[in-house]
This record gives structure tokens, sequence and C-alpha cells, in this order.
């Protein structure tokens, strides 16, 4: 609910933060995003769920002979999500609502900027503290930040 009626903010553009340096800048995350830090695959099922709705919608709606797919599509039993570490965004965009995952290190630094930390301090401890070596950090995070800033999810702090 939180995602599809939430409020939303005016998105900050580039020209609204181009001088201010990553130490001193912080940015709000829209109020209708909601990060979510699972034990559990809960998008996959939630997926898996909403597909079976659709089919057994579209075969209610039909007068075929209830035999086919759909009829199957509802006596499948839909498994429980499998237990696995998920860092998720549920968030919305262009009306729709979406499940999105996250990196950890991703979604440690949309946390810390979600608590009022600054670009750079919310971008310091989540890769000294990771793991991974393989990556280009500073690629990596302008991806990320590309990313979120045409999905809208920045806003001014109030």
């Amino acid at each position: 609910m939180v995602a599809f009626d939430g409020p939303s903010k005016a998105p900050i553009s580039p020209d609204d933060i181009l001088d201010t340096p990553p130490s001193k800048l912080r940015l709000a995350l829209q109020p209708y995003l909601s990060l979510l830090e699972l034990d559990y695959a809960v998008d996959d099922f939630l997926i898996a769920v909403k597909k079976r709705e659709s089919n057994v919608l579209r075969g209610e709606a039909s007068n075929a002979v209830d035999s086919g797919p759909t009829a199957r599509a509802r006596r499948k039993r839909i498994r429980p999500p499998k237990r696995e570490k998920v860092y998720l965004v549920v968030h919305r965009h262009d009306n729709m609502l979406y499940y999105k995952r996250l990196d950890p290190e991703a979604f440690a630094i949309l946390s810390a900027l979600n608590r009022g930390a600054t670009v750079e301090d919310a971008c310091i401890e989540p890769v000294n503290a990771s793991v991974r070596t393989d990556i280009d950090w500073s690629a990596q995070i302008k991806e990320w930040f590309d990313n979120w800033s045409a999905l809208g999810w920045f806003c001014r702090l109030t």
C-alpha cells in the first residue's frame, strides 16, 4: 500500500545537486519507497501467486470447458518462498508496483541515505565492509545512482 498509495515528492534533478560535494550532499528517498531486508524470497513468491491468480481469472472469464491449462493452474500448489537473504525495494514507476532486488551494498547505501547520512558516508561504509573485491566500486556506485535517479527515487530533504 505504501508503494502504490504513498505520497510522492518532486524528484531532484542533476542541476539541483551539481555543485554540492558528496561530503555535504544529503538526499532523501521518496516516501513511497520501502526498503526490506528479508530472509525469504517473497518477491518471487508474490510474482508466482499473481501469475497464478491472473491465469485463474482468465479461465473464469471464459465459458470454455474447464480442463485445460487454467484448471491445472488453479490446482497447482505454489511452493513457499525459499530461504535466502533478499534485499528489496518496493516502489512504483508510472503507476505500476515493482519489487527491485538490490545488492547488499546498494541496500546499505540507500538505508544510510534514508537515515540522513551524506552521500559520501553512505557509500564508504558498505564498500569498505564488502567482501567482494572484483568490482570497480566507482563505476558500480555511479551505475546505481544513475538508475535510482532515473527512477526518481531521490527528493529534497524536508
